[in-house]
């Protein structure tokens, strides 16, 4: 297997940029990435940290035309900074996807969302048949190793989420008197929000949604109210936060009915969180008076305040986590090893049947014995040396330290 993660996360890029490279339509991205013929099947993550392409190439690619193909799928033409953009290859992006699903490379350590995001991920691409048998298992034992990592360690104990930390915010600058939210979206991270609302005492919430069913289901579940996105305006009037989490691919919330809304509102303070990817909210909003607009970078450097405290979980998780890729990684090379030896014994057998076929045809037209037989074991020593000698020249132009390292087992087996 060539595994390769290519793509943008937090870490490496501002929400200006990950916006632009936000992958809504799952499915169709996965039918263009797979059209490649590099690609033997992939998945792709798209959150609103991070999208990232998981694929397994054929084993002369080298990556590249998953950089080329994230680029032209997303329509940006420009050049982007080449240290946004990363192309991992083996066990470092092996890795590195075990790392994400465990909470360790997120915005907040130990955030559990990723973990379904990514599950989600995987089941669109066997859904669609995009992905190749033996890197679904692959990710059956990284799920495996990602739920060693979060039950044995406190990496996942008392976790702030993005989301949380919203509403934590909010609770902080709201002061003094009852309170209400409206929530514009209505999924994952939609019920999320509303969870952590609910908790803090804020009773009145409205689900604003493109969908009135999925509203409803939402604010049944809170005890809110249901809207539709184009009634946001209405509810901009009288509520004291606004948590935006759609999937839209424009905003939902422009300036001008900020500033509609705000002709009702007697400059009543109004918070803000756009936790979407593309943003939801125009960022003209942020320069309005007595608007206060936080973004998901802004709440990243908020939660960070409470890093430290989860250092040591952390740094415990990374050591599970690598002695668990470790072994991974050495469960590929032997099945790997046991596929090449069973080729080349199934490619030696065929070949040792034609030489047998072609002596016993001398045989019969009245060759001696002896010549037979001295033919017989050259041509059988030729043929059973030629994929092996083929693959140590390929094993001596690209992995030296390899060869040299089987040189020193052969030597040592002879002593």
């Amino acid at each position: 297997m060539n595994l390769f993660v290519c793509g943008f996360c937090h870490a490496t890029a501002n929400l200006a940029l990950r916006e632009r490279f936000a992958l809504s339509e799952g499915a169709a991205a996965l039918e263009s990435l797979c059209a490649l013929d590099e690609v033997a099947g992939g998945f792709v993550l798209s959150t609103c940290n991070r999208t990232e392409i998981v694929a397994d190439l054929c084993p002369a690619a080298d990556g590249v035309a998953l950089k080329r193909w994230l680029l032209d799928y997303c329509g940006v033409g420009d050049p982007v900074p080449e240290h946004s953009l990363y192309l991992l290859r083996g066990a470092e992006a092996l890795r590195h996807v075990a790392q994400v699903g465990s909470g360790l490379d997120s915005q907040v350590l130990g955030e559990p969302q990723i973990l379904g995001q990514l599950k989600d991920a995987v089941q669109l691409a066997v859904e669609t048949e995009a992905l190749s048998p033996g890197m679904h298992g692959l990710m059956q034992r990284v799920f495996g190793l990602i739920k060693q990592v979060r039950s044995r360690t406190d990496i996942g104990v008392r976790p702030t989420s993005i989301a949380s930390r919203a509403v934590q915010l909010a609770r902080m600058l709201l002061i003094g008197r009852d309170h209400s939210a409206l929530l514009v979206g209505a999924g994952e991270t939609a019920q999320l929000v509303g969870a952590h609302l609910r908790s803090v005492g804020i009773e009145r919430i409205v689900v604003a949604n493109r969908s009135r069913l999925s509203a409803l289901h939402l604010a049944e579940r809170l005890g809110g109210e249901a809207a539709l996105l184009v009634e946001i305006e209405a509810h901009l009037r009288d509520v004291d936060v606004v948590i935006s989490s759609t999937q839209s691919q424009l905003p939902v919330i422009g300036k001008g009915a900020v500033e509609s809304a705000f002709r009702h509102r007697r400059r009543r303070p109004l918070l803000m969180f756009d936790l979407a990817v593309p943003r939801d909210i125009e960022p003209q909003v942020g320069r309005l008076a007595d608007v206060y607009l936080y973004t998901l970078d802004d709440l990243r450097d908020s939660a960070e305040e409470g890093m430290a405290q989860r250092l040591e979980a952390a740094e415990e998780a990374q050591q599970l986590l690598e002695a668990g890729v470790r072994e991974l990684l050495q469960g590929l090379d032997e099945r790997a090893s046991s596929e090449l030896l069973r080729r080349y014994q199934s490619s030696a057998e065929t070949r040792a049947g034609e030489v047998l076929g072609e002596a016993g045809a001398r045989l019969a037209a009245g060759e001696s014995p002896e010549d037979v037989l001295r033919l017989l074991s050259h041509r059988l020593t030729q043929t059973l040396m030629h994929e092996p000698r083929t693959w140590l020249r390929h094993l001596a132009r690209e992995h030296p330290d390899a060869l040299h390292s089987l040189g020193e087992l052969d030597s040592g087996a002879g002593r």
